[in-house]
């Protein structure tokens, strides 16, 4: 056991972060036929984090392009306050109907800025 989280994890946890943060939107996404996929992830580790440590997460959208946004993710260590990952995750908004790219919604737009 190498006493760290497994570097695929983070996407996990990430992914599970960006769900909490946007849930409130959920049923609305779901009523006007919108969701959003992810297109690409960069991420860079700046150091562990180990078994049982607690995780904080800070999110924010930095670009909004007409169908598109960039999630930026600081994962820190609460125990030491470490920023162990840094990542940039861009997402597209589909239609859910034709799985097409579309534009955000002003109500997502309102809800992550």
């Amino acid at each position: 056991m190498q006493g760290v989280m497994h570097n695929s994890q983070y996407l996990a946890v990430i992914d599970d972060a960006v769900d909490v943060w946007t849930h409130p939107v959920l049923e609305q996404c779901i009523a006007s036929g919108w969701d959003f996929m992810v297109k690409r992830v960069d991420i860079v580790w700046h150091g562990p984090a180990r078994h049982a440590d607690v995780l904080q997460l800070e999110l924010d959208v930095r670009r909004w392009g007409t169908s598109s946004f960039e999630v930026g993710v600081e994962a820190i260590v609460l125990a030491d306050g470490l920023r162990c990952v840094s990542a940039t995750v861009t997402y597209v908004g589909v239609d859910l109907e034709n799985r097409r790219a579309a534009a955000v919604p002003g109500f997502v737009r309102a809800h992550l800025s």
